[in-house]
């Protein structure tokens, strides 16, 4: 199976709401012959895999040529997390992607 490549974004809001789009960029042959597949995303805390979510809600910030406009996904951090002491790392990945696509660290709450 070829590896996916990925566009996407993520943000994260006070109260620790992950929200963001996914999307799997052309496939090894150049097609775009899954470019609406709806993708799996993996959320890590400081390099640990914390949860899994499908990236199928709507989004307009996904919304390119080619793309439909359903590749939203959120995701809530666990209140451990939240600290607004400590400092981490959240990342965001497809499963069987490329790697992490967006990441952010600093101190949540």
């Amino acid at each position: 199976m070829p590896t996916l490549g990925t566009a996407g974004s993520m943000s994260i809001a006070p109260g620790g709401l992950v929200t963001g789009w996914a999307a799997h960029t052309p496939d090894s042959d150049g097609t775009m012959n899954r470019r609406n597949t709806r993708q799996t995303v993996c959320v890590l805390a400081d390099g640990e895999l914390i949860g899994r979510v499908v990236a199928q809600q709507h989004n307009t910030g996904s919304v390119a040529d080619g793309y439909d406009a359903e590749h939203g996904y959120s995701f809530q951090l666990p209140s451990e997390l939240l600290d607004g002491v400590t400092i981490h790392t959240i990342a965001v990945a497809l499963q069987g992607g490329d790697g992490v696509f967006a990441s952010r660290t600093g101190v949540l709450s």
